[in-house]
């Protein structure tokens, strides 16, 4: 009878002593024979599971390097301010450069707050900066299709978790 290509194969290949005495006792930790840890590891790694977890944390650094960064916090400020004071200014308002932040918000926060996001840069973006007449941003207020910003959602991601600050040894003083 002949064997299938779903038959369990056998590998052989040699390993330093040492590398084998490592895998030997990882084995023995999880409870398992060397075969099966070896199989289950080489199974992670062809399903690309082995980082997957750094990759995970990784990617959680960038979202908190990013939305610590001066350029979000300048943004999210600026949206405030212009519920307050919404009309256009050339001078201050330096729309460029929010556009670019906002082009980058949405790898970093959940999709619904990205869409929210979104409302913001379509706003930037439609504003002719040339205008002679008051030119006002719709996401404060909304009009005609374009729904307006919610800051709420805005609120409850930034105050859901508090922000972790680095532990700092003090520098010593000078006597």
């Amino acid at each position: 009878m002949a064997k299938s290509d779903t038959d369990d194969q056998s590998v052989t290949f040699r390993i330093p002593r040492v590398l084998k005495n490592e895998i030997n006792q990882r084995a023995e930790m999880k409870g398992v024979r060397l075969s099966e840890y070896l199989r289950d590891l080489l199974t992670s790694v062809v399903e690309d599971r082995v980082c997957q977890a750094e990759r995970e944390r990784i990617k959680e650094l960038e979202n908190q390097k990013f939305l610590r960064s001066k350029e979000f916090m300048q943004l999210v400020i600026w949206m405030y301010s212009k519920r307050v004071a919404q009309k256009y200014n050339k001078e201050t308002d330096y729309l460029d450069d929010h556009i670019k932040t906002l082009k980058q918000v949405g790898d970093h926060v959940p999709m619904a707050l990205s869409k929210e996001f979104d409302k913001v840069l379509k706003s930037l973006l439609s504003i002719d900066r040339d205008s002679i007449f008051s030119v006002s941003y719709d996401f404060i207020k909304g009009s005609g299709n374009k729904q307006k910003f919610d800051f709420e959602k805005l609120e409850k991601f930034l105050l859901s978790k508090p922000v972790k600050v680095p532990n700092f040894t003090p520098f010593p003083l000078k006597k």
